[in-house]
């Protein structure tokens, strides 16, 4: 899909406000009733009384009934247990394209073409003015089985670098891989802390695999798939994924990178920020942005800032990781319902101009006010104890049911550094094609997958192995390729390849 500036989804918004003059603002109160949902929200099931919900019944007439899972609180055990039961509910929010694709072929999910050009008439202008949102919800049988969320922006994640310790060490930001290492060698060797210890950590991240991914991301390639030109291609295989890995190996022995980088999990940002022992990453703009506020007092001087990605091998400054507009995730109607001329009206609702403030920014009067014809979040929001997003997530807003995101919301709490490191990121245009699945033929779908579990398992360990200095890449990486190769990886980017847009 073609590159978007940060605000284009503001563009389906805009859309929205067309739809509200021809039957846009939804008509479900006529006739109102109950629905039933599964959906996985704040780690747990969908509960009944948040006032997000609470208050599009209000407006729709429609109570939504939660479908509550029975023997599990882990989400994908508990989507398996519900499909396997066929006790299903009215409406389903899941993930996946593949997994709407084989429900809906399979007949769980009930097709909603015609339910969209009867019932929903926000849904069918966002779609007939977006024919890229159509192409991508559309089943492999040529029906749509879900409405989507919709994101917002294009930035998501970037580099950040500890300016306080540049600026004590005399250095600029690294604008190519040979000053990458450079600086990461001086944070590791010249105490930019200053407690007289050698305790610095120059890279860290959060995630084990898309961290070093973030890594590989500067010869162009990551740990599985990646497109180029519009053509798959299985980036461990790409020739300058030899050099990379070797690089990164050595970065790793010369204690560069977190020593702990496979197993640290989600809490070492909070650990090498808080200690102040960690120097450069790559994670999201808003919440890492946020670091040099909530530590302020803890880590006197901290100045965390977003930096633009140093040059690849090759020179070219790329960043792989960002927002594509319409996701793989939303609400199905499952073919149990009664009433899907209800159903459908009731989701057409949050793609009105009234549902997409309800679902973005919560409640009039008490999670935002209008001012100058624009929401404006409350303090409730923007000043509880609780992040913004975290906040108007337990009231029920930003739940992944199908709506458009709108970046405005975002953009009231984000700070100045994670603000502009997203214009720097967009402006810049630094994004490489975004690579989504494509959705196969049934038969295609299982050949692919009986191979690529296999080839993912052996790759993910042979290149940890790689990393941590367990293995010489250089020793066994013909190898390697041979044995994929005779797992039948070139198969499996054959497969992507024939289906892929």
């Amino acid at each position: 899909m073609k590159h978007r500036k940060i605000m284009a989804v503001m563009l389906a918004a805009a859309v929205l406000a067309g739809a509200a003059g021809c039957g846009g603002k939804n008509e479900t109160a006529k006739n109102g009733g109950e629905l039933s949902l599964y959906m996985w929200m704040n780690g747990a099931a969908f509960k009944e009384d948040y006032p997000v919900f609470l208050e599009a019944e209000k407006k729709t007439g429609v109570h939504i009934k939660g479908y509550l899972s029975k023997s599990t609180t882990d989400s994908n055990a508990a989507f398996n247990i519900m499909m396997a039961s066929g006790e299903l509910p009215d409406l389903i929010q899941t993930g996946g394209r593949a997994r709407f694709d084989k429900y809906g072929r399979e007949g769980a999910y009930m097709p909603l073409n015609d339910l969209i050009d009867k019932y929903a008439p926000n849904v069918k202008k966002v779609l007939d003015e977006h024919p890229d949102y159509k192409e991508f919800i559309t089943a492999t049988d040529g029906n749509i089985y879900y409405l989507p969320y919709i994101q917002a922006g294009d930035a998501s994640e970037g580099w950040f670098v500890r300016q306080d310790w540049l600026d004590k060490l005399g250095l600029k930001a690294p604008e190519t891989i040979q000053e990458l290492h450079d600086v990461m060698k001086a944070f590791k060797e010249k105490d930019p802390n200053g407690n007289g210890q050698q305790d610095e950590v120059p890279y860290f991240s959060r995630n084990k695999n898309s961290g070093i991914d973030d890594l590989y991301a500067l010869w162009n390639v990551n740990t599985s798939f990646t497109v180029e030109n519009g053509k798959v291609k299985y980036a461990p295989a790409e020739k300058q994924f030899k050099e990379a890995t070797a690089t990164i190996a050595s970065w790793y022995k010369e204690g560069l990178i977190d020593q702990e980088i496979y197993t640290r999990g989600e809490k070492s940002r909070e650990f090498m920020l808080g200690n102040n022992i960690g120097g450069m990453t790559h994670d999201w703009f808003g919440s890492t942005a946020d670091y040099n506020t909530k530590l302020k007092d803890s880590v006197p001087g901290i100045n965390f800032i977003p930096i633009a990605p140093p040059a690849g091998y090759d020179g070219v400054q790329r960043e792989m990781k960002r927002r594509e507009s319409v996701t793989d995730s939303g609400v199905a109607i499952s073919s149990n319902t009664k009433n899907p001329e209800l159903a459908i009206k009731w989701l057409d609702f949050w793609y009105s101009e009234e549902g997409h403030r309800l679902m973005n920014f919560g409640i009039e009067g008490e999670d935002y006010t209008m001012s100058d014809g624009k929401p404006m979040l409350t303090d409730n929001v923007l000043k509880g104890d609780k992040a913004p997003a975290q906040y108007l997530m337990s009231r029920g807003a930003q739940s992944r049911v199908s709506f458009i995101q709108d970046f405005e919301y975002e953009k009231q709490w984000l700070n100045h550094d994670a603000l502009n490191g997203m214009e720097m990121y967009i402006n810049n245009n630094w994004f490489t094609e975004f690579y989504t699945p494509p959705l196969m033929e049934e038969n295609d779908q299982e050949t692919y997958n009986s191979i690529i579990t296999d080839v993912q398992t052996l790759a993910s360990e042979q290149i940890q192995k790689w990393i941590l200095g367990g293995e010489n890449v250089e020793d066994n990486y013909d190898e390697f390729i041979a044995k994929i190769k005779s797992m039948q990886i070139d198969k499996a980017v054959e497969l992507l390849n024939k289906y892929y847009k």
